[in-house]
């Protein structure tokens, strides 16, 4: 238990612009990206870093809501699924 608080302590309480409340990496910045990636267990927060869509991994982020594939079966996402390619350096 002592762990996960140590671990919390590191971390920073965020808001999405759709409204979503959450805990991110001490590095996010406003304007970072928070994506479910495809097969993964948590979103992952990433900062663009590159003209040919490259990002870099900034890690794991916690969103309430959106764990465990909640995402991909909530009413809110139906249609605003989107596939994109980028490069992770």
């Amino acid at each position: 238990m002592e762990d996960l608080f140590l671990r919390a302590a590191e971390r920073l309480f965020c808001m999405t612009d759709k409204g979503y409340c959450g805990i991110v990496p001490p590095r996010t910045c406003v304007g970072d990206t928070i994506a479910i990636v495809r097969g993964g267990k948590v979103p992952l927060v990433f900062r663009d870093c590159g003209p040919q869509d490259e990002v870099k991994l900034l890690g794991e982020a916690y969103v309430h809501g959106l764990m465990n594939g909640e995402a991909m079966d909530g009413q809110a996402f139906r249609g605003q699924s989107t596939d994109s390619r980028f490069v992770v350096v």
